[in-house]
Order: C-alpha cells, then sequence, then structure tokens
C-alpha cells in the first residue's frame, strides 16, 4: 500500500505504509465514509499510553505523541460530544498537536 503525502502547494511524494499503519488508514477512510452518508464518524488517534497498568510508567518524548492513561479514558468521554473527523489525542506541546480535539470537546491533558 502506499500513501500519497501532500502538502499546502500540492503533492510532495509517495510513501510506502508500514503493515502495522493499514488498519489506521482504513479506520479512517471508513469514519469518513460514515460521516459523509450523514451519520457521525469519528476517529481518536491516541498517543502512546503511559502511566499504571500500560508498561510505560512515564512519557517517552522521543515517540512523538504520548497520553496517560487517565487522560486517554477523559479524552474518550469528550469525544462524546464532538463533530465527526480525526482527532489527535495526545500530551499539549508534542510533535503531534492535540488542537482541533480540544478545541472541538474543551479536552485538556492533567498529566
Amino acid at each position: 500500500m502506499r500513501l500519497l503525502v501532500t502538502g499546502g502547494s500540492g503533492v510532495l511524494g509517495r510513501a510506502v505504509v508500514p503493515v502495522i499503519m493499514r488498519s489506521a488508514l482504513d479506520a479512517e477512510r471508513q469514519a469518513a465514509r460514515f460521516a459523509a452518508a450523514g451519520r457521525h464518524g469519528m476517529v481518536l488517534r491516541l498517543g502512546l499510553l503511559d502511566g499504571p497498568g500500560t508498561g510505560q510508567d512515564h512519557p517517552n518524548p522521543g515517540l512523538g505523541a504520548t497520553l496517560h492513561a487517565e487522560d486517554a479514558g477523559r479524552a474518550l468521554l469528550a469525544a462524546l460530544t464532538v463533530p465527526s473527523g480525526i482527532y489527535n489525542v495526545c500530551r499539549d506541546g508534542e510533535q503531534v498537536s492535540n488542537q482541533l480535539f480540544a478545541e472541538a470537546s474543551g479536552w485538556h491533558p492533567r498529566h
């Protein structure tokens, strides 16, 4: 599977999609299709979980996007109120922005 990578001025290139990402991309396509049919389609892209019971006691900022397990639980509840879309859910100030989800839901990480 290949992914078309685009930027503000057009196509930047094509990248081979890792096998582990294929199901996530398919879920995003299905959520968009569902929303286009007038239903509520949403995907939450959660950062790598840390905290009790996750095997990661502390966040590893080198991984790009992290999220405490308690914040993930609160985000799932907050997601019940947001419009259809694809949202990143992670700590503030990481390599991935959570701004769209925070603005749509009022959710903010506590950890």
